[in-house]
């Protein structure tokens, strides 16, 4: 299940530091599995993107297609491509939720994702 924050204006009393909607939808398949590269949209200033992982597996982010696993906040763009990727061991199933936050906007919730990951055929 995918729930996402309300839209709220981009260039309100934040500082246009409020992304438009980010509908990634849930990740299912055989580790590793990852969302679709969402663009980021409707700020005029960098955000820092926070993120948690609920269920097991381990988390990456993809920016502009370069996947890092994740290690922290990171900073976005305006018009950079944003998605996730979750893997886990071969042979073992993972479920769960990544909360993904913009710091830069007080913690606001950008999205949950929720991911089912299969280790192996």
């Amino acid at each position: 299940m995918l729930a996402l924050a309300g839209a709220r204006p981009a260039a309100g009393a934040a500082g246009g530091v409020t992304p438009n909607a980010l509908p990634w939808k849930v990740i299912y398949g055989i580790t590793p599995a990852s969302t679709q590269p969402l663009q980021v949209t409707g700020i005029t200033n960098p955000i820092t993107v926070s993120a948690s992982l609920a269920g097991g597996a381990s988390l990456a982010h993809i920016l502009n297609g370069a996947v890092t696993a994740y290690s922290g906040p990171f900073v976005v763009n305006l018009n950079d491509y944003l998605a996730w990727q979750v893997s886990g061991a071969f042979g073992t199933d993972y479920s769960g939720t990544i909360t993904v936050t913009n710091t830069t906007d007080s913690g606001a919730l950008l999205a949950h994702v929720t991911y089912i990951l299969h280790g192996s055929f």
